[in-house]
């Protein structure tokens, strides 16, 4: 039987601003990946530390956090029965490892 691959997904401030979200959902569901949770929110300084713990001695930081609290995010979790994180996109300050390249295309308008 397949396992199923649960992958978390977040639509930055900008992405919420430029109205993106929509397509964002389409793309990943358009890949196979099926939508189980969703929420808009507005992250705490707190919560933004928390969840990017492990960048917390790098020198931008302080300004992820800043960028992240600057306005709302969607935060999603889709799962999978046929990827293992294929789709998962980069993260704007990293460059991602071979096995986490984005594919869902680009989003620029």
């Amino acid at each position: 039987m397949a396992h199923a691959e649960r992958t978390f997904i977040a639509v930055k401030p900008d992405g919420v601003q430029r109205g993106l979200v929509g397509e964002i959902i389409k793309r990943f569901e358009q890949k196979g990946f099926r939508l189980v949770a969703l929420k808009f929110l507005q992250a705490s300084e707190e919560l933004l530390k928390q969840h990017y713990i492990d960048l917390k001695d790098r020198p931008f930081f302080p300004g992820l956090v800043k960028y992240m609290g600057s306005g709302p995010v969607v935060a999603m979790v889709t799962v999978s029965l046929h990827h293992s994180h294929s789709n998962a996109g980069s993260e704007l300050h990293l460059q991602p490892s071979p096995q986490l390249n984005g594919n869902a295309g680009s989003l620029t308008h």
